[in-house]
Order: structure tokens, then C-alpha cells, then sequence
């Protein structure tokens, strides 16, 4: 078997290996296993070669050294395995024993991507685990090392969707030389923060970002972070969205988890200004709640629960088909899962310039049959009168 581990060895020691597997037990008995799946991992920067084993109902894992794992592959190709298809950078080998334990290794060219080297499959996020950004360890969610604090993670998992959301967002849109974003009812300033770190540290791009929240004390608490972490051109607000004013018209308005109708001013708001991009996560539609009526649809309406969540969806609805009219590629989509929050629907828009009139008496007799009168329709009422 000196061939069969020399191809082994030459792959592992290399650095060439992709992938491995070894298949066809001559002798199945009992709880053995029936296959080794074989790919390099990195564990704690080491170099090793992990292998897989299957069996009926359960795997099993162990990694081993380069030297250690070419010498035992190599056995159980003596012993217990008809054949092994090892897969490198360039070539991918068939390796086949008879019944005599004869080999023969067959060679093509190589079939298998490289693949980046994990000890397991966890999700790469935008902001690494492992890394201590500061804004996180400031608003302790990680330590000073990196690791986040368990209870936080669900937070932690919900910056990196936002910053997802948006990195995918920005990829089809040219910003200004200095990018303005406004976060109305910004509350603790997580994704806040999150956005200046993205576009300042991650990017390299300037930016000026406005935080806005009616409670003064939370400001006042958010302006002090902000300044031990130099944050410069990140500014805090305390006040209504709709007696915001700035001297600049933002790019970005963000709205998240914006009581009722407040979603709606400032979903107008960066309307009024011809914002590029709307990101707006609601919250309670209390508005809707009240107003929805129609006899036909009685069997769920009479169950306060299912009018309420229908409330939402229906008002989320009208308020995606307004940003079409009024020009946005609308779409609405899930922000993070249902485990960390039920207030997980996001409507993005992203302004494309070109309005759809021909949409106004879809809207309209959407309203009618649900006898409702959104305070968006009111509000950007001016607007849709000129299409």
C-alpha cells in the first residue's frame, strides 16, 4: 500500500488536499461504519487532515496529524475499504483494491474547488467573532477578546443580518462623496453604531450619521458613548420624526421598530427628501387595528389575535406599494428570525427614479375593500395626487 499513502502524504504534506472519500467496506459487521469523509481543517491555526466517520445512524469526527492520517487511510485501504476517491488541488486519483488486495490508482483532472479551511461550518458574519470591535465590547456585547457574551448573541446575530441587509443593499446605489444616514427612534444605538463601524471602519468611506429618540436620557447616555469611542462625524438627537430637521438631506433613513404611525413619518420623511434608501423595520399597528373592516372576511377579523397580525401585514402592504408608486424598488423581507424577535419584517426601498402610476387603483381598491385610510397615504397624499 506504499502507493496509496504516498498519494496521501504528498497531498496532505503539501497542502494540496480538497477532499477525500473512502467508501466500500469489504466486510461490514455489526456497528461499523460505512464511509470516511476526509477534508483538511484549521484548528487554532494547526493544520489538520478531520475525518468523518458514518455509520447507520450516528457520525463520529477525529483529527489527526498529517503523518498520522496518510498511515491509517493507507491501512484501511489494505483492510477494510474497496476504493477511495481523493480529490487535490489539480488532480483527483481513483484509488480501487480487488479481491487479492492489488491496487490500482487511476488519475483525471481535478473535479473539486479549494475550499477555505474550518474545524466546523459556522456563519461568516460581517463583524467577526474573535475580533474585538469596539463598539460591541462598548456596548458589552463582546469582551476584549472577541468572544460575545452568550446572552447577547441573539443581539449580536441581529447587527450582522442589519449590516448584510445593507451591505447588499449599497452595492447598486452611488452615494454622494460623504454618505448621510439618519436612524430615526434609534433607542440603545446598536445599528447606530453599527452602520458608522461599517462604513468607516469596514469600508473606508465617510460618513456623517444622525441618531434620533424622544428619550433624553437615553441620548445623553449614547452622546457619552459616542465620544469615548471618537465616533467623530456620529451625532445624537433628542426629538420627534416629525419635527426633525437637518440642513442636509440624508441618503439613508432607517427606522427601526418605530412605534404605529411613526414608521409612516419617516418613511415620508425620507420620501420629502428623495432618499436613495429606506430601511424600516415596524412595530405595532395600532392604526390599522382600529380601522380594518369587512364583513366578508368576519371568520378571522372576530379573533382580536389574528386581526391584529393581520393589521401588520396589511399595512405593511399598502406601505411597500406606496414607495413603488412614488418610485422605489420595494421588496419586504424577513430581518432576523422568528426565535429573536416577532417584529422581524423589514421594508427596503431603494429609489430607482421611476414612479408607477398605473398602481394608484390597485391601492385604492385595496383600501376601499378594507375600509382603511393609511396615515402614509395621508401624509405623502400630495405626491400621489401629481402622478
Amino acid at each position: 500500500m506504499s502507493e496509496c499513502k504516498a498519494v496521501l502524504s504528498n497531498a496532505f504534506e503539501k497542502g494540496i488536499f480538497v477532499e477525500g472519500i473512502f467508501s466500500g467496506v469489504r466486510d461490514k459487521k455489526g456497528e461499523s461504519y460505512t464511509k470516511i469523509h476526509v477534508r483538511p481543517v484549521d484548528i487554532k491555526g494547526t493544520y489538520r487532515i478531520q475525518l468523518t466517520y458514518s455509520y447507520d445512524q450516528k457520525i463520529m469526527h477525529e483529527n489527526l496529524t498529517v503523518e498520522d492520517a496518510s498511515v491509517l487511510l493507507s491501512g484501511l485501504m489494505e483492510r477494510y475499504f474497496k476504493q477511495a476517491v481523493v480529490h487535490t488541488h489539480s488532480t483527483d486519483y481513483h484509488i480501487v483494491t480487488n479481491k487479492r488486495f492489488e491496487i490500482s490508482i487511476s488519475t483525471k483532472k481535478g473535479t473539486k474547488s479549494v475550499q477555505p479551511l474550518t474545524h466546523n461550518n459556522r456563519k461568516k458574519y460581517v463583524l467577526e467573532e474573535g475580533i474585538p470591535h469596539d463598539f460591541l465590547v462598548a456596548l458589552d456585547i463582546m469582551n476584549t477578546e472577541g468572544k460575545v457574551y452568550k446572552p447577547k448573541f441573539p443581539k449580536f446575530k441581529q447587527i450582522n443580518k442589519y449590516l448584510e441587509i445593507l451591505e447588499d443593499t449599497i452595492k447598486s446605489v452611488e452615494f454622494e462623496s460623504v454618505i448621510r444616514v439618519v436612524d430615526f427612534g434609534c433607542g440603545k444605538a446598536y445599528l447606530t453604531f453599527a452602520m458608522y463601524y461599517y462604513f468607516v471602519k469596514i469600508l473606508k468611506k465617510p460618513v456623517e450619521i444622525v441618531g434620533l429618540d424622544l428619550k433624553a436620557d437615553v441620548i445623553a447616555n449614547l452622546a457619552k458613548l459616542q465620544e469615548k469611542l471618537g465616533y467623530e462625524n456620529l451625532r445624537f438627537q433628542q426629538g420627534d420624526i416629525q419635527d426633525f430637521v437637518w440642513d442636509k438631506s440624508p441618503e439613508i433613513v432607517v427606522s427601526l421598530h418605530a412605534c404605529d404611525t411613526a414608521t409612516d413619518e419617516a418613511i415620508a420623511k425620507a420620501v420629502h427628501w428623495n432618499a436613495k434608501v429606506i430601511m424600516a423595520v415596524p412595530c405595532c399597528q395600532h392604526e390599522a387595528f382600529q380601522q380594518i373592516d369587512q364583513k366578508e372576511q368576519g371568520l378571522f377579523l372576530k379573533h382580536g389575535i389574528l386581526k391584529e397580525r393581520f393589521s401588520a401585514l396589511a399595512t405593511d402592504a399598502i406601505r411597500a406599494t406606496i414607495l413603488e408608486i412614488v418610485g422605489y424598488n420595494t421588496v419586504v423581507m424577513e430581518f432576523v428570525d422568528m426565535e429573536h424577535t416577532p417584529k422581524n419584517l423589514m421594508i427596503r426601498g431603494i429609489s430607482n427614479g421611476v414612479s408607477k402610476p398605473e398602481k394608484i387603483s390597485e391601492y385604492n381598491n385595496y383600501k376601499q375593500y378594507w375600509h382603511l385610510e393609511p396615515h402614509l397615504g395621508t401624509l405623502l397624499k400630495e405626491q400621489l395626487l401629481k402622478l
